[in-house]
């Protein structure tokens, strides 16, 4: 493989210098790339290699180059690689691959589109002694696993302080090692956890985490302990404790020594040395799939990279609930029950409110939460609070929705103007008030006493639940117009694309509906890494499968393939042929159609 290099960093010179180890396995380095062009010519000189450009747009363009290694700082991974795959080169990234999973699944789904590999470099992945880890766990040597702990700190300075201490540059413990922590958990589970408990996190006076200690359950009933830092010094060791035994780990990183622990038996050492440093095992798989035809690694898949990356993001964006910037709007007109609940919330969290019967026009574009609040009125939320949403709500903001109530709740009002902006309600509250209106009044009222104290302290519960559970917003309940349904058309084939991460915020399928003309046909084809379930909804047609097989697929018929299965279709009944496709992890097909509408 020949390589180019992106940046000219320390990370990048351990790079080169593993390559020009491996001449005879023919990996090559023949460009570099940086911003300064003395820095390229030092590099390149130092490392032998034959060219260097001032620039990353310069070093995509050399057609000798097959494959980047993207050396960057953190935030600026994506852009980057989507640099290298627009310029069609195989990308390998220095870890944390993006900063947020959206990023994450949009480079591996261009890759597929570009019919090019990328992966993230994380080489705890594809070193020996963990390829022996697995084995003896899958094995059951030591029992089921009931806790596992992990750490690994060393003390930023210079440079390399200012480099990782820089919110701007994706700085911080937990995006630049804590990778390897949480990469090493799910290899031992094999899952994502189910929670994710910060027991401690030191926010440091430049914005970015200098540590911080979790605590993560997996469903299995099974904890786990990560600690990271880059303020003190801390051995990179973790242990696996199970219930017939347990495995140390004195350097989980480099991962060269464990040490297995079986009751009734004497400890054993197991060594299992590297052949450099580990960047070797990453450059070897990048060439192995790349001849394989491989998009993603079938070893360190897309799909664990991205779980990764949500899990870093969703801890992140817990540490920063305080930060959110909260507004509630609000109308309380007869006795002050709505007033009491905002106000409550607003003097526990520090958001801040707009009473809608005052102020009629405010820029809520600055907020990353917008709440609307009113008693029930006919029916309906108050007419302040619904002109106020019709005239100030940007598009595209995070919704949450309170009222209080003599009879019953009701959104409706107010749901559709959130809809129209294409907003998201990400959650709802309601609770009885104090109500007079109409023959209420004759009775002297219903709801005495309401809003108490229970009903308070639940609206506060209420609001501090769903900001801990901000993470979990992008899976809310979201409606996709007709308008954004996009059709993809080739001769005789329109493929109409119901959801996908371009029209939603999907980040599992694309569901499809596919129509056939008679006679028309969709060529055998594979896909690398998403599997496809088809669903026949009209018609009588045949699959086309491989060493050219057919099978009859008629209405009502549902059939699975998995990735890298041969399978096409053709219509040859006298009708018109209609099937659903859900496909898992999603593609964007575009490249397989001619036209667009």
């Amino acid at each position: 493989m020949k390589w180019g290099i992106l940046a000219t960093g320390n990370i990048a010179k351990k790079f080169a210098s593993t390559i020009n180890q491996m001449s005879k396995e023919n990996e090559q380095l023949v460009a570099v790339g940086s911003r300064n062009i003395e820095s390229a010519k030092a590099f390149a000189n130092e490392h032998d290699i034959p060219r260097y450009y001032d620039s990353y747009e310069a070093l995509v363009k050399d057609q000798d180059v097959e494959a980047v290694y993207v050396a960057t700082p953190n935030t600026l991974h994506y852009e980057n690689c989507r640099l290298c795959l627009e310029h069609g080169k195989h990308v390998l990234c220095e870890k944390p691959f993006t900063i947020n999973d959206k990023q994450a699944q949009e480079l591996y789904r261009l890759a597929r589109d570009r019919h090019l590999f990328i992966m993230e470099g994380l080489w705890i992945w594809f070193l020996p002694l963990y390829d022996r880890l697995r084995s003896i766990l899958q094995q059951g040597v030591i029992g089921e696993i009931k806790h596992i702990s992990c750490q690994y700190g060393f003390v930023a300075t210079g440079a390399r302080k200012e480099r990782k201490f820089n919110p701007e540059l994706g700085g911080g413990a937990l995006l630049d090692i804590g990778i390897y922590n949480l990469g090493f958990l799910r290899i031992v589970t094999g899952n994502e956890p189910q929670n994710v408990e910060t027991q401690k996190v030191h926010i440091n006076e430049y914005g970015t985490d200098d540590y911080s200690c979790l605590k993560l359950t997996y469903n299995d009933g099974c904890t786990a302990e990560s600690v990271q830092t880059i303020g003190q010094e801390l051995k990179r060791n973790a242990r696996i404790e199970g219930t017939k035994g347990s495995i140390f780990l004195p350097d989980f990183q480099h991962a060269e020594t464990m040490i297995l622990e079986v009751e009734g038996k004497e400890p054993e050492t197991i060594e299992c040395p590297v052949d450099i440093n580990g960047f070797e095992y990453e450059i070897r798989e990048v060439s192995r799939c790349v001849k394989l035809g491989y998009c993603s690694s079938d070893v360190y898949t897309a799909k664990d990279s991205i779980a990764l990356t949500r899990l870093m993001y969703d801890i992140r964006m817990s540490w920063s609930e305080a930060d959110m910037k909260t507004v509630i709007i609000y109308a309380s007109v007869h006795h002050n029950n709505t007033k009491k609940i905002v106000d409550a919330i607003a003097d526990e969290y520090g958001v801040d409110i707009i009473d809608a019967a005052k102020i009629t026009e405010k820029d809520l574009s600055g907020y990353d939460l917008i709440g609307f609040a009113s008693g029930i009125y006919f029916g309906k939320m108050h007419q302040t609070v619904i002109n106020f949403a019709e005239v100030n709500l940007p598009e595209n903001k995070d919704v949450f929705l309170i009222c209080t109530y003599g009879g019953k709740p009701v959104f409706d009002s107010i749901k559709g103007i959130i809809k129209e902006k294409q907003g998201r309600i990400v959650g709802e509250f309601s609770c009885k008030g104090y109500d007079t209106f109409g023959p209420f009044k004759l009775i002297g009222g219903i709801s005495k006493g309401h809003p108490d104290k229970n009903d308070l302290d639940n609206a506060k519960a209420f609001f501090k639940g769903f900001c801990k559970n901000r993470s979990l917003w992008r899976y809310s309940m979201e409606f996709i117009s007709k308008e954004k349904i996009v059709e993809l058309s080739n001769p005789g084939v329109v493929s109409r694309q119901l959801l996908n991460p371009e029209n939603s915020s999907s980040e599992r399928v694309t569901i499809t509906e596919v129509h056939l003309e008679i006679g028309a046909c969709q060529p055998r084809h594979t896909h690398d890494a998403s599997e496809q379930i088809w669903y026949a909804t009209k018609g009588t047609g045949k699959l086309l499968l491989a060493d050219e097989q057919e099978k009859v697929f008629t209405a009502g018929d549902v059939v699975r393939f998995a990735d890298k299965d041969v399978h096409g279709l053709l219509n040859d009944g006298n009708e018109e042929f209609v099937y659903v496709s859900v496909t898992a992890p999603p593609i964007n097909f575009e490249y397989a159609y001619k036209d667009k509408r």
